[in-house]
């Protein structure tokens, strides 16, 4: 799983490369989110699954859980996907519908900080943070559908389409204490990819290389600039995605795992 090919494994590389401390366990969760939003609503399934993601690392401090985020957005600033590079924190449900309601982008990876800290702000109502978690569980159900917050003042905000991508860091003690019973059954644990290593502090490098391969910033503009065209008009653009079929040992796969 960690030497995955294509531009999944050169992404790992480059986190690596420019990084004094990083894991590939950690630079795996990273990458996967960033390469779903990169074709978001490109690519769809026969039943319409898309290529959203909610990562999520746990690691202790130092560990190289926080590469990523200084690695990936600095490879995507030099590359034609640097509209997909979402915001670092998340003030409020209203300041997310927002941003994904420019259609531009409407595509996006989300790097956050301290994902214990947003989870810990369902515990405090009078926080402007405390619908933010149930947005995002939201949002990643219907990717398929509009999303409209409606409000007494009539300023209702509706987003025609969206699609996000999200990698968090956290130390196990901080994501878990953060949650509760109902988190985990309320479907919002069930979003989400976890990848934990409890592995001690590996020595930092004398030295990194932050210079960006042109055949991995080649590939990551490519990817980006497929296009299967849009519906709509100027005001409202919605993107056609390409299905692609299953093959028969994939349906295979799925069958046995729905009889488990």
């Amino acid at each position: 799983l960690l030497r995955p090919g294509g531009l999944l494994e050169g992404i790992l590389d480059y986190i690596d490369a420019s990084s004094a401390v990083c894991h590939p366990v950690f630079s795996l969760a990273a990458a996967i989110p960033t390469i779903g939003s990169l074709v978001g609503h490109k690519f769809q399934t026969e039943t319409g699954l898309k290529t959203n993601f909610y990562a999520i690392t746990l690691g202790y401090a130092g560990a190289g859980k926080d590469s990523p985020q200084n690695a990936i957005p600095r490879l995507l600033l030099n590359t034609d996907a640097s509209d997909i590079l979402g915001p670092n924190t998340l003030t409020s449900e209203a300041a997310l519908l927002r941003y994904c309601a420019n259609f531009k982008k409407a595509s996006t990876v989300l790097f956050l900080d301290e994902i214990g800290l947003v989870l810990k702000s369902l515990r405090r109502p009078n926080s402007s943070a405390f619908e933010v978690p149930a947005a995002l569980m939201k949002l990643f159900s219907g990717v398929n559908r509009p999303y409209l917050k409606p409000y007494a003042s009539g300023d209702d905000l509706l987003v025609h389409w969206h699609h996000i991508g999200l990698y968090g860091a956290s130390t196990p003690s901080h994501f878990w204490g953060g949650f509760t019973r109902s988190e985990a059954s309320d479907g919002f644990l069930a979003r989400i990819l976890i990848f934990e290593s409890r592995h001690e502090r590996s020595p930092a490098k004398d030295s990194i290389d932050t210079a960006i391969p042109k055949k991995l910033a080649d590939g990551i503009s490519q990817l980006r600039k497929i296009d299967n065209g849009v519906e709509g008009g100027n005001l409202v653009q919605k993107p056609v995605p390409r299905t692609i079929p299953r093959s028969p040992a994939a349906a295979t796969a799925f069958q046995a795992w729905e009889t488990k």
